[in-house]
């Protein structure tokens, strides 16, 4: 499977972005990129593809809300597990809890007291 055989239209009406967005899209529902499959990363994808990065991260991100990707700094893109497949019993797509509800005082105990400013 070649991840990188996208190719985008630049004499199309249809903007590179959401050209781009399309094709992964059709490509993970169509389930020739199954869930797990990791994507490259923006910078390298956009070299490939001659666009400007932005648009390769603007549209991973519009995946990412659509649900069909998860991306997380310095790990990668991945192709997401689709709602009804075999997930955890206690998992929800979307959210980081795995085992129960989210332990809001853990989380908030990390951060820090704003600087007062005089």
């Amino acid at each position: 499977m070649e991840l990188l055989d996208l190719a985008l239209d630049r004499d199309h009406d249809v903007p590179l972005r959401a050209q781009l967005v399309a094709t992964i899209r059709s490509r993970i529902e169509s389930g020739e990129w199954p869930p797990g499959t990791r994507l490259p990363s923006s910078r390298d994808l956009a070299a490939r593809l001659g666009v400007n990065r932005t648009t390769v991260v603007q549209g991973y991100a519009d995946l990412v809300t659509a649900g069909l990707l998860d991306s997380t700094v310095g790990r990668g893109t991945f192709v997401r597990e689709r709602e009804g497949g075999a997930r955890d019993a206690g998992a929800t797509v979307g959210s980081a809890r795995r085992d129960g509800p989210l332990q809001w005082e853990r989380l908030l105990s990390r951060g820090r007291p704003l600087p007062l400013l005089a």
